[in-house]
Formats: C-alpha cells, structure tokens, sequence
C-alpha cells in the first residue's frame, strides 16, 4: 500500500514541476473540452481495480503506520531522476 503511495506521488511530482515551468517560459494551450474528457476517461479507467484489491488479513487485523521520511525520500529521489531523463 505505501508503496503504491510513492509509486503515484512520485509521478505526479516531476508533472507538477514541469507544469509550473511550463507555465513560466511558454504560453500556455487551453485543452479541448475533447481532450479534458479523454484525459479522465483513461485516469478513471486506470483506477477502477482499486476497490477490488485484495488486503491480508494481518493488515486489516493490525493495520501497520506509514514511513513518511520513506515516501518523501522515495518521492524527491524519484522526481529527481523523472525530471533528469
């Protein structure tokens, strides 16, 4: 779980950086409504096996804590190497 946590923040961080300098050194293209609407469709779709994962039962028993020092270190590594290749 946490590490699918990462996985996804880890993504989405080098996304928002290069946005914001996007935005500061070229003009920005309105999307297309069309665009907007394909754009949630494949998010969405991507997220639809979540509610179907499967928990162990030690999990759902003793549910463990969060590394966050693990996913701020996995996030600011991963962004690093995203924004770099």
């Amino acid at each position: 779980m946490a590490s699918d946590v990462a996985t996804r923040a880890g993504r989405r961080l080098p996304d928002r950086l290069f946005s914001a300098a996007e935005l500061a050194f070229l003009k920005s293209l309105p999307m297309l409504p069309s665009q907007i609407l394909l754009n949630n469709l494949l998010y969405d779709t991507s997220q639809m096996t979540i509610p179907t994962d499967q928990v162990d039962e030690e999990q759902l028993a003793r549910p463990s804590h969060w590394d966050i020092a693990f996913i701020r270190r996995f996030m600011t590594g991963r962004s690093a190497r995203c924004s770099t290749s």
